[in-house]
């Protein structure tokens, strides 16, 4: 060993030297290191029980017992030497796989140490690489799918050719089939019904009949008697319950109510809410058109017109004789005409005549008599005043006059108005009630209609108004302040001349909730003083109707 060992120095120092001229490539540099490995153990002089155990007989010993000879991968530790596929130059990619290191070019592909492109073969015994090469033939084997033919057309507008897809030109859209429209025909639903309230009351029967046979045991149906359930009235009390507890002896109505219950607190009970809802208000009536209106009739006139030719056609009525006058004589009544021209002439005549009765006949049938004009008067201008009534008040003019007291009475019962005019000689109240409509057409006859007259003088004011101008002419020479003083007091006494006998005003209009004189009576009454006016009013609770005819003071008022 010592003598082996001493040398492998020369050796591995002239290893370098041989190759200095080349580089070395892996298996060399291997080699020289084992080479220096087993130099180093000759010099320590290493027993050999120690050398068993240094790595690289480790080494030999584990590619031993994998059953690869060590001599042919792992050179000898004794003598040094390279194994046998070291000895050649030429390296194959097999055996150098495990000892060159990794070299990779700038597309990542494995390169050796001249820069040659190393060729890698996978092991095909793999289940993962058999199944991957499986299914490359796999796909090489098989045919290629047919693609759908594209069609070719341009499309002349460029505006559509964006959203157009020219592969769908040969597709059609699904048709969906139209469905027939099914009728349902009359009483199906009421055929439904019945079957199933006959349905409902046999499976009543039945569970009647069953409890009737569980009750009586095994007897038959026909053996249980049916007894009628007949709920008897109790005895009526001498003292119904609620008002028992009111009196000291419960048993009698004579005794003496106890005072006991009765105590300071209100018992408002719940109201409750009715059974039955409201009804529902009544369809709004359609206003048709003038033209709509003539088409219904001539519609109306048209299908009477062809009953009339049904029955006709039917035998059922005689055909309507032809509708002759003078001007189509001659073209009705051709031959007969020409025979006896004044027979035919007198005929035409006398059914141009009945024609002419026959219309005067049906006007009359159709005439109202004056209690149907009435009637229908009546319903035409009644309003409905259950829920709101509607008020005016009025300062009226000069009321001495009997065509304008006519006037107010005769419209106001006409349109169903109530009230009263008050009569003063001061101020005049007229206070109306009644429906929208009606005060509406009363507002006008009081502003419009009446032409109210001044209050006519009476000779003894004649005279004294005839002396008073005749001291104001001879005054007319007096001093300015007097005619001053004149001026201003004729001035007041034509304002309040004007307030006496100027037209009509309407002083307030408004909503109550109730009325506050009969329906359809309208009254006049005369009061000689202020005082028995407003008392008169205030019976009614009218009385500030006076007060605001009274303070009314504006330019036009009375």
């Amino acid at each position: 060993m010592p003598a082996a060992g001493a040398a492998a120095v020369p050796a591995a120092s002239a290893a370098p030297a041989t190759a200095s001229g080349a580089p070395q490539t892996a298996a060399e540099r291997a080699l020289a290191m084992q080479k220096s490995i087993a130099a180093r153990l000759a010099a320590a002089k290493i027993k050999p029980a120690v050398a068993a155990t240094t790595p690289a007989v480790k080494l030999e010993a584990a590619v031993s017992s994998l059953g690869v000879p060590a001599a042919a991968v792992l050179p000898s530790v004794s003598t040094g030497a390279p194994p046998a596929q070291f000895a050649s130059p030429s390296v194959t990619v097999k055996d150098e796989r495990s000892w060159m290191p990794l070299r990779l070019d700038a597309q990542g592909r494995q390169i050796d140490e001249q820069g040659r492109l190393v060729q890698l073969t996978r092991p095909t015994e793999l289940k993962v690489n058999a199944r991957a090469v499986a299914e490359a033939q796999a796909a090489a084997n098989a045919k290629p799918m047919p693609r759908p033919k594209i069609a070719t057309t341009l499309i002349k507008d460029e505006g559509m050719s964006k959203f157009h897809d020219p592969r769908m030109a040969g597709i059609k859209p699904a048709e969906r089939k139209p469905r027939a429209l099914a009728l349902v025909q009359p009483g199906k639903y009421v055929a439904m019904a019945a079957t199933m309230r006959m349905k409902q009351l046999e499976k009543d029967m039945q569970d009647a009949s069953r409890a009737a046979k569980a009750a009586l045991g095994s007897a038959p149906a026909a053996a249980v008697p049916v007894v009628p359930t007949i709920v008897k009235p109790g005895p009526i009390p001498d003292v119904e319950w609620w008002d028992a507890k009111l009196l000291s002896d419960p048993a009698s109505y004579e005794s003496e109510p106890s005072l006991a219950r009765v105590t300071s607190y209100i018992y408002h009970p719940i109201e409750l809410s009715s059974l039955t809802s409201a009804p529902a208000p009544p369809p709004m009536p359609v206003l048709l058109t003038k033209k709509e209106r003539k088409k219904i009739k001539k519609r109306n006139k048209r299908e009477l017109l062809k009953e009339k030719q049904d029955r006709v056609r039917a035998g059922l009525e005689a055909p309507a004789e032809p509708k002759m006058r003078l001007s189509n004589l001659m073209n009705v009544l051709l031959n007969d005409t020409v025979a006896d021209p004044s027979a035919m002439e007198a005929k035409v005549r006398a059914q141009m005549a009945e024609r002419v009765s026959t219309h005067l006949e049906a006007n009359a049938a159709r005439k109202l008599t004056p209690e149907q004009k009435a009637e229908k008067r009546r319903r035409k201008y009644h309003e409905d005043t259950s829920a709101e009534v509607h008020v005016a008040v009025y300062r009226a003019g000069e009321l001495a006059d009997g065509k304008a007291r006519y006037q107010i009475d005769v419209n106001a019962q006409q349109w169903n108005l109530s009230g009263v005019a008050v009569l003063h000689p001061e101020c005049n109240v007229v206070v109306v009630e009644g429906g929208p409509k009606a005060q509406r057409r009363f507002r006008r006859l009081m502003l419009h209609r009446i032409r109210w007259k001044k209050k006519q003088k009476s000779a003894m004011e004649q005279a004294a108004a005839a002396a008073e101008g005749e001291e104001e002419e001879e005054e007319e020479s007096d001093s300015d302040d007097s005619d001053d003083e004149d001026g201003a007091g004729h001035g007041a006494d034509a304002n309040a001349t004007r307030s006496r006998t100027g037209a009509c005003a309407l002083v307030w209009s408004g909503v109550v909730p109730t009325a506050r004189f009969l329906p359809a009576r309208f009254t006049f009454e005369a009061m000689r003083s202020e005082a028995l006016a407003r008392n008169h009013l205030a019976k009614l609770g009218m009385e500030s109707y006076w007060d605001m005819c009274r303070a009314y003071r504006a330019d036009t008022d009375l």
